[in-house]
Formats: C-alpha cells, sequence, structure tokens
C-alpha cells in the first residue's frame, strides 16, 4: 500500500471524526431531547403492547401510558419539591444538632486510635523531611569539595596547544 495514500486515509477519518464530534456538540440542543424521547419509547412500549393485547387500540394505549408516566414524573417531582422546602425552612431548627454532630467529629479525633495515627503520620513527615534536608546538605557538600574545572590550574611553563599557537609572521611580498 502506497504511504501517502495511508496518509490520506488516515487524515480523512480524522477529520470526519472531528466533524461528527463538531455535529454532535453543535447539535446537542436538538439531541438530547430525541435521545431522551428514544429511551423513553424503548423503556413504555411494553407496557404499550401489553395494553393493546388486553384489547385496547394501539393511540389509546399510548395515550394511557404517556398520561401516566408524566403523572407520575409529576407527583414525585412535587414530592421532592416539597421535602427540599420544609428542609430549608427547618435548618434554623437544625443547627445546634448540625454543630454538636461536627463538635463531636472534632473531639473524635483527640481520641486513642486517631491521635495516634495522626502522631504517626506527623513522624513519618517529619523523619521524611529531615531525611530530605539531609541529602540536600550532603550533595551540597560534595559540589562545594570538588574543585570546578575553570579553577583547576594550569602549569605556567606549559607551552599552548598547536591550534591555539600564534601563525608565524609572514614577509610581506
Amino acid at each position: 500500500m502506497d504511504p501517502s495514500y495511508r496518509t490520506l486515509s488516515s487524515f480523512i477519518k480524522f477529520f470526519t471524526a472531528l466533524l461528527v464530534i463538531a455535529a454532535l456538540y453543535l447539535g446537542r440542543e436538538v439531541l438530547i431531547p430525541l435521545a431522551l424521547a428514544c429511551l423513553f419509547t424503548f423503556l413504555l412500549n411494553p407496557v404499550v403492547k401489553r395494553l393493546c393485547l388486553w384489547g385496547l387500540p394501539r393511540v389509546a394505549s399510548v395515550c394511557i401510558v404517556t398520561i401516566v408516566s408524566f403523572s407520575s414524573l409529576a407527583l414525585i417531582a412535587g414530592f421532592l419539591g416539597k421535602e427540599m422546602t420544609n428542609l430549608a425552612n427547618d435548618l434554623p431548627n437544625h443547627q445546634q444538632n448540625i454543630q454538636r454532630r461536627v463538635q463531636a467529629l472534632k473531639s473524635m479525633g483527640d481520641s486513642g486510635v486517631i491521635q495516634k495515627l495522626r502522631k504517626l503520620v506527623s513522624n513519618v513527615s517529619d523523619s521524611s523531611q529531615k531525611d530530605d534536608a539531609k541529602k540536600l546538605a550532603a550533595e551540597s557538600g560534595d559540589a562545594a569539595r570538588a574543585p570546578a574545572p575553570a579553577d583547576q590550574a594550569k602549569p605556567e611553563n606549559q607551552p599552548p596547544p598547536a591550534d591555539q599557537a600564534k601563525p608565524a609572521e609572514q614577509p610581506p611580498p
């Protein structure tokens, strides 16, 4: 297979995937309700079929299932809304109880097992920091003791290397 064809094929696949993702992203306002409608259709179709088997016409079965489904959803939403409203209204009454429980949780941390765990974590953390400090000091001490290459002394009586030697003067022509 020709490498240029393979590259072109990969580019087309990538571009197609990019277009599909962009279309799904831009069409989400329409596609999400359609997807939910399909989901509810698959969920409620067995109930509609059962009502049709009992002798109801299909249109009547669909209407009954739709009305019962939406009524159920409305009842559940109303019940949850009422409970949330009651909770919000009663929250000031429960404030002392909540504060007392938070204090109990905080004081539980002062008991034996949790206190031992806190101490263990603190000790491990401290020893880890000390080990890191020792390693850092050892590394910086080794670096201070080793002379830098630029600081090494050159013998004074040694001639310069051949590539640094002065070129011989040539007489003018």
